[in-house]
């Protein structure tokens, strides 16, 4: 007896046991809530937390949204699909899901988006009707773009539960029905005799010309039947002038507003402005607001759960906006753990808000015999007094965590913070050692401060939760495709950072080089069918063993091993295929440096050692030669004749002439795959490897190049060195038997 319940409350005390079997979640298929399976990544993610304190979580975002099925969506072909029938890879209007500037005050662009994933689901749902006599049906998750207060400018993505009656959201356009004879008629006077014009980021023009007879009528009760906002203008030039229409003074109806030109194109469709995308890149439109009249609890039903690429769409004309895991497991310890604080922060109070309403969903659903006393339930924060514990959102300020203690703290969305750094310091501050910081985005650019944070070593754990988790390679491949925008597709779903100045290796080259990155415990099948697991030996890492009869190359760039400055790097490269089979990175002094050099120099069949012969270098160089190393890299004499010839001097020498060669054949090497690299330090360094304003290439500020330099030096070393050995000739043939 006692022995089953010491059993219980030890399973009790496993977060994977305890969610799986207690906690409920809003469900994508079937009705209501339902329990927590774990997938692999979710298992994964569970399994850092344990063995980690300090964690980066980096993960294509998958955010839904879950409106009646009979919803219309604007597509980018300005129809109007339901949200029961509108079809993964659909493309379609949506807005910017975040803007800079400040909370709300700058101006959104409307932009192309797919529809990534649908699902059904069955799910309570509200009816919010309108003043004008239009309405909606959402969940109370459901987000969608509104006032921050009634009288604010401030705008924000807000929540069905959180509306009120006298609450307004942002419209862009009312629906419109299918068209009509007289829609196709003036479609028709559109494709003869209109045009379209961009003039500004926020204004577009339609216009259609006619001379003054019975079809300039027709046209002007057909616009004003419409109810679109129009004005004319005439056209009286005389003959010769270039009028369109001969003598006669022709009239223009010109329609500007942008909210009408989305009615007149999307209700005629006419063939000459099909897929133009004229409103993509253009700001919305001022003056769409709709004043809610009332909300109605209209019990469950079938709704439809979307996911766009852009995180946004427009459902009946309203813009619309649709870390469960984690937010589980900070649950289920601060319940189990007396006396601690969780806290949550993010970029902004809605995002962090919504989490905690996900780990107020897991107390409701808890059993009663299971479920804590709570003291304090608010919007900012649920306490637990029996335990003594609290979970707290902890808004975004620069001072966030200044005056508490946290136990465990998650931060969301960390490139989008406004001063990063100076938030990160505090918190720091705030969590002791012990404890836990859990750090959960999708990436934003390289040279941000989540950018620095990932590519640092910085005691922090790292996981990618890509496509790879989620998707199949045909279900990406057909995404890849609709998206069409191979920047936006790698950094959504593979997880790269967004380059803004001109980078020196293409994302191909490196997307295709961080495929190939190894890290210690990781399995390597060899050529002859046997496995070699990834190792370090004294901090010098093997990816691959040394193979009789192949020949090496090492690449060593060298720094004078202070703490905080550049590093020692030396990368070795097999010379049959241009495999990156070893590594070694630190901050060592350069002769110590030099004996690492010697002994796996030695160790790698002797491998051709060139170090470069700069100040540090030349003290490895020397240490090299004093150790009498067998096989050193003698630099060429001139670079500008043909032939290339050797000179009597140790180690590559890098100069204002050497320095593009170097870079340049580098360059081409990880382009054309002629190379194979396995350290992500090398990978790393690629990202934020830039053309400065000078046109000189150089890492971004705050970044080290020693990877990539060691590593293009050792490709030099390929031009004295052959891929096998040299055979051709049997010397021994021609040596004298006798006479000696």
């Amino acid at each position: 007896m006692i022995k089953d319940q010491e059993e219980k409350a030890k399973k009790l005390l496993d977060p994977r046991f305890y969610i799986e079997n207690f906690c409920r979640i809003k469900g994508k298929e079937g009705k209501g809530l339902v329990p927590f399976i774990f997938k692999p990544a979710q298992l994964d993610i569970i399994n850092t937390i344990r063995k980690s304190n300090r964690i980066i979580i980096m993960k294509a975002r998958q955010i839904g949204f879950c409106v009646d099925k009979d919803t219309k969506i604007l597509s980018s072909n300005l129809k109007w699909i339901t949200a029961e029938k509108i079809q993964v890879g659909q493309e379609i209007v949506s807005v910017e899901e975040r803007i800079g500037g400040g909370r709300g005050k700058s101006r959104r662009k409307m932009l192309r988006s797919i529809i990534e994933e649908k699902r059904e689901i069955f799910e309570e749902a509200f009816i919010i009707n309108f003043k004008d006599g239009t309405n909606i049906i959402a969940t109370s998750d459901h987000r969608f773009m509104g006032k921050k207060f009634r009288k604010s400018t401030d705008v924000i993505w807000k929540k069905v539960s959180e509306m009120k009656v006298g609450d307004t959201m942002r419209s862009i356009v009312n629906t419109w029905d299918e068209p009509d004879y007289e829609d196709g008629w003036f479609s028709g006077m559109i494709d003869g005799e209109g045009s379209l014009a961009k003039k500004t980021r926020t204004g577009v023009l339609v216009s259609v010309s006619q001379v003054e007879g019975p079809v300039l009528d027709r046209m002007i009760k057909y616009v004003e039947r419409k109810g679109y906002n129009y004005r004319i203008e005439w056209d009286k030039r005389k003959l010769g002038d270039s009028s369109k229409l001969g003598s006669k003074p022709v009239c223009k109806i010109i329609i500007g507003n942008i909210s009408d030109v989305f009615r007149v194109l999307g209700q005629t469709q006419p063939s000459r402005f099909q897929n133009r995308d004229w409103w993509n890149g253009k700001t919305i439109p001022n003056g769409g607001w709709k004043e809610i009249s009332s909300i109605e609890n209209i019990g469950k039903r079938k709704m439809i759960d979307i996911q766009t690429s852009e995180k946004t769409f427009i459902a009946n004309g309203l813009i619309s906006h649709n870390s469960t895991i984690v937010t589980g497991y900070l649950y289920h310890k601060t319940i189990i753990t007396p006396g601690v604080t969780t806290a949550i922060v993010g970029y902004n109070n809605d995002l962090t808000t919504e989490l905690l309403d996900k780990i107020k969903t897991f107390y409701r659903t808890t059993p009663d015999s299971l479920k804590p006393t709570i003291h304090y339930n608010s919007k900012y924060e649920i306490s637990f007094p029996k335990v003594d514990s609290k979970i707290l959102v902890l808004p975004s300020t620069e001072n966030v965590g200044r005056g508490y203690t946290i136990n465990f703290c998650l931060l969301t969305e960390l490139p989008f913070w406004e001063k990063a750094e100076e938030k990160m310091v505090t918190l720091e501050a705030s969590v002791p050692v012990n404890g836990k910081i859990i750090i959960e985005s999708s990436p934003g650019a390289v040279g941000d401060y989540f950018h620095r944070m990932w590519v640092s070593d910085n005691g922090y754990e790292k996981k990618e939760y890509g496509w790879w988790w989620n998707y199949s390679e045909e279900e990406i491949d057909i995404i890849r495709k609709r998206m069409a925008n191979p920047r936006k597709f790698n950094n959504n779903y593979a997880l790269e950072f967004l380059i803004s100045g001109r980078s020196v290796f293409t994302q191909e080259a490196i997307a295709k080089q961080r495929k190939t990155v190894l890290k210690v415990g990781d399995k390597v099948e060899l050529d002859d069918g046997s496995e070699h697991t990834v190792r370090e030996e004294e901090g010098f890492r093997i990816y691959k063993p040394v193979e009789e009869g192949h020949f090496y190359v090492f690449g060593a760039d060298c720094a004078e091993g202070v703490t905080g400055g550049d590093y020692s790097v030396c990368s070795v490269l097999d010379r049959s295929n241009g495999e990156e089979v070893g590594f070694w990175r630190g901050h060592i002094a350069p002769d110590r440096f030099a004996k690492i050099l010697d002994k796996w120099g030695r160790h790698y069949n002797n491998a051709l050692m060139v170090v470069e012969a700069e100040a540090h270098g030349n003290v490895v160089l020397n240490v090299l030669k004093n150790c009498l190393y067998p096989s050193l890299y003698f630099r060429p004499s001139r670079f500008d004749t043909i032939g290339n010839p050797w000179s009597d001097k140790l180690g590559w020498k890098t100069t204002r002439v050497t320095r593009p060669i170097l870079i340049d054949e580098f360059e081409q090497m990880t382009r054309e795959s002629n190379i194979i690299i396995h350290s992500k330090e090398t990978v790393d360094e690629m990202t934020v490897f830039i053309f400065n304003q000078a046109n000189n290439m150089v890492a971004m500020d705050s970044y080290h190049d020693d990877c990539i330099f060691s590593t293009a030096i050792a490709c030099q070393g390929f031009k004295v060195i052959s891929d096998k050995p040299m055979n051709q000739i049997n010397y021994a043939q021609h040596l004298p038997t006798s006479g000696y």
